[in-house]
């Protein structure tokens, strides 16, 4: 460990640190591509449903938000299913 100003520098350390936000950015900017995608499909998709169901705006409303509920609840449990399928 050295010290070189008001910095301190621990040998090593630094490059497993940088490779770890930087993995964590990489994620966090694919779960936005992702989201944006999510939307960008759900709106798509509200088109054709709001002709056939003749929905209101408060109903678009719901079902967007529940679509979206759901794609979140599924990131959040997909692990959880694939460990007890017996695949971790």
């Amino acid at each position: 460990m050295t010290v070189k100003g008001s910095k301190i520098h621990v040998a090593g350390a630094q490059g497993k640190g940088a490779r770890f936000v930087y993995l964590a950015a990489a994620f966090a900017a694919l779960g936005g591509l992702l989201f944006g995608y999510d939307t960008g499909v759900i709106s798509g998709a509200l088109i054709f449903i709001k002709k056939e169901f003749a929905l209101s705006i408060f109903e678009q409303e719901l079902i967007v938000s529940i679509v979206l509920a759901g794609a979140i609840v599924g990131a959040l449990s997909g692990g959880s299913f694939r460990t007890a399928l017996g695949a971790g």
